[in-house]
């Protein structure tokens, strides 16, 4: 039987789609699964597992009991469900029992692990998705799960995956990180901000006998409250003195809200290296920034801002 077929993805299946048969056009308003860096993968550069046996990327997988966050979908050029189990089964070197779905057409549904929360997710995810004028019948996703603690032998939390990160060098560093770094935006699992600033930190301070930023222990997350506030200053404000710096969704930054005329205020970013949506600027001692602003902040989040489609998390450096 034709059908329409939905494939979710989050991971290396974005960027990296290779063999996969789908329309080529990765939708960002997929279905909220409950997603994190929890799966040791061991596979290497070629794919066919690492040369000295260590797993090369702590890779996204759904994770039971963690936030659920937005996924990614395309359609399936192949017009049978079992025609793309096969095909995304095929792309992720994987038997079909490891692909996830739910079919519409039956009320059929696979899925190892959290099964109530996927399907209430799909339903709702269904409903309001915008699919081209084309029903979805049918939606699979990649259903691998976590393998952190059965792989290394002890639990999985932020302490311990720093600790594996610690141990990685050479190809399987670049590689680990490269991945956390080039998952999309959007996937913004309760471990990414941590991971990042560890990235960004020991990419700054490789080399160098002690950190430059200081320990990694002593980050702690920035209320709206502590955040500097200053009056319109005019062009004194690339000045930044007045700016706290921060780690902000893992890259360096500086962080201020300008009080403007008529009680309005401004929310200004800076960046050390390009990010989001941010226009590049020049500061008077001639160091270039990127610097995103806003008219709108919302002031009552502890610690979270909402700007222009935005989802930013701050942590002091």
């Amino acid at each position: 039987m034709m059908a329409n077929i939905a494939i979710l993805g989050w991971g290396s299946l974005i960027w990296d789609p290779r063999t996969l048969n789908f329309d080529g056009a990765w939708r960002q308003d997929g279905p909220r699964f409950p997603l994190e860096f929890a799966r040791l993968s061991a596979s290497s550069l070629t794919g066919r597992g690492s040369a000295d046996g260590m797993p090369a990327r702590l890779t996204l997988t759904i994770t039971p009991g963690r936030p659920v966050v937005p996924t990614l979908w395309a359609f399936s050029r192949l017009e049978t469900l079992e025609g793309a189990i096969a095909d995304l089964a095929h792309r992720e070197g994987c038997g079909t029992g490891s692909i996830g779905f739910y079919d519409w057409r039956t009320g059929q549904m696979q899925a190892r692990r959290e099964a109530e929360l996927l399907r209430d997710a799909v339903e709702i995810w269904r409903e309001r998705v915008d699919s081209d004028s084309r029903p979805i019948d049918a939606v699979i996703w990649t259903d691998l799960g976590p393998k952190f603690q059965e792989e290394c032998g002890l639990d999985f939390n932020l302490a311990n995956v720093l600790g594996f990160f610690d141990g990685l060098s050479g190809v399987h560093w670049e590689r680990a990180s490269a991945y956390i770094l080039r998952a999309p935006r959007q996937v913004a699992t309760a471990m990414r901000p941590a991971l990042e600033t560890y990235i960004h930190e020991r990419r700054l301070t490789d080399g160098f006998a002690r950190p430059l930023l200081g320990p990694r222990s002593g980050l702690r997350r920035v209320h709206v409250e502590e955040i500097p506030v200053v009056e319109d200053l005019g062009k004194e404000e690339l000045t930044r003195n007045a700016m706290l710096p921060v780690w902000v969704n893992g890259l360096p930054g500086r962080v201020w809200i300008q009080r403007r005329p008529y009680a309005s205020a401004r929310f200004e970013l800076e960046l050390e290296v390009p990010g989001f949506d941010a226009e590049e600027t020049l500061t008077p001692t001639g160091e270039v920034r990127w610097l995103f602003g806003t008219a709108y902040f919302d002031e009552q989040g502890s610690y979270i801002l909402h700007a222009a489609g935005h989802h930013f998390t701050f942590l002091h450096r």
